[in-house]
């Protein structure tokens, strides 16, 4: 019987460094250029399974053997920043906010296609009107005829609008401070687009880029796929050639992203002369080569003071963060949280508070 136990202690040990090779080799998935790996970069959307994991695995051994939980907590520690990335865990600042900025995309108003939830543009525009103390409000999906913007410029005198093309959508920014002037980063896909926005605040020049890039491609039909999948609806033989196609479309669209990404990050290497908050449905999760890539040259606010999941995205089974707000080092995040107590989008606010000034860690 003794022998029964240590080899199935044994058994269990393996299987939990097993789970850490495989939560570090996901967790570093985010370096893979897509264009090179485009299958191989979509691993980091399993992250989490192996995150839960290996939380089942501390909590396995503190009941059963508590000198072992140093197994799964050196396991957290090799894999410490894509763990802080996805899950990050920061203690509130006590200085007062210089500038608090929102990022919503309100999805054209409507929770879903069927409007089972949601409070429609009533309810995604009368949640905007409530942010009066917000400096800056990046929208995505948006749509700001005259009529629409006129409840919002005693707050924000400053709005504009960039429609797109392909879509009739806008990105739109409202705004406490002139905009003196704005530019688009050119993307070959029109349904997407970053605008940067120059403000005068205070007297100088301040940039912010309000982004809407890729989507991740799935239908209705595709998303209805995976949440059957999930809830194991579907015969294992189907499940697996629906997992193989989902898998090849979120990989093109990762192909296309990485583009934009990459046009996005040449822009900002051109601007890095004057402050600059960088906000936006990015489409990715915070495992993915775009987090990634921008946070090379930019501080991810949440990353930095936010706490928990953070999830901005909810529609099936899929939970994610794939809404951001990033930072230049001429500015420091001093709290960013998700605002889950609205529902008239798919996505969730995300608010940040940030003082002016200071070297901001990326």
């Amino acid at each position: 019987m003794k022998g029964l136990k240590k080899f199935t202690a044994n058994m269990i040990m393996g299987a939990n460094v097993a789970s850490i090779i495989l939560m570090l080799l996901v967790g570093y998935s985010d370096h893979l250029n897509p264009q090179e790996h485009p299958i191989l970069s979509c691993l980091g959307l399993t992250f989490p399974i192996f995150l839960a994991i290996n939380f089942g695995f501390l909590a396995f051994w503190a009941v059963f053997s508590l000198k072992k939980v140093v197994v799964p907590i050196l396991g957290f520690m090799i894999c410490y920043s894509p763990v802080r990335s996805y899950f990050p865990l920061n203690v509130s600042s006590s200085e007062s906010v210089d500038l608090k900025v929102v990022t919503y995309n309100v999805a054209g108003y409507s929770a879903d296609e069927k409007g089972v939830r949601g409070g429609g543009l009533e309810g995604a525009l009368g949640y905007v009107s409530k942010q009066k103390d917000a400096d800056i409000i990046c929208l995505q999906e948006v749509t700001l005829l005259a009529k629409e913007k006129e409840p919002f410029l005693s707050t924000f005198p400053y709005i504009e609008s960039y429609y797109l093309k392909a879509s009739g959508s806008a990105v739109a920014l409202l705004s406490k401070y002139p905009i003196i002037s704005h530019e688009s980063v050119c993307y070959d896909n029109e349904d997407f687009v970053s605008i940067a926005y120059t403000l005068n605040v205070k007297g100088k020049p301040f940039m912010v880029i309000n982004s809407h890039l890729a989507t991740a491609g799935l239908s209705s039909e595709d998303r209805h796929d995976f949440n059957s999948m999930v809830h194991g609806d579907k015969k294992t033989e189907v499940a697996r050639e629906e997992s193989k196609r989902l898998l090849v479309k979120l990989g093109e669209q990762n192909v296309v992203r990485s583009r934009q990404v990459r046009s996005l990050v040449q822009f900002l290497k051109r601007h890095t002369d004057i402050p600059i908050l960088l906000c936006g449905d990015f489409n990715d999760s915070p495992i993915s080569y775009s987090r990634y890539s921008i946070g090379r040259h930019l501080t991810d606010c949440f990353r930095e003071t936010g706490n928990g999941l953070g999830w901005t995205f909810w529609r099936d089974a899929i939970r994610v963060r794939i809404d951001y707000i990033f930072c230049s080092s001429h500015l420091t995040p001093l709290s960013c949280k998700v605002d889950n107590s609205v529902n008239s989008s798919d996505h969730y606010p995300m608010i940040c508070g940030l003082k002016m000034g200071g070297n901001a860690q990326k």
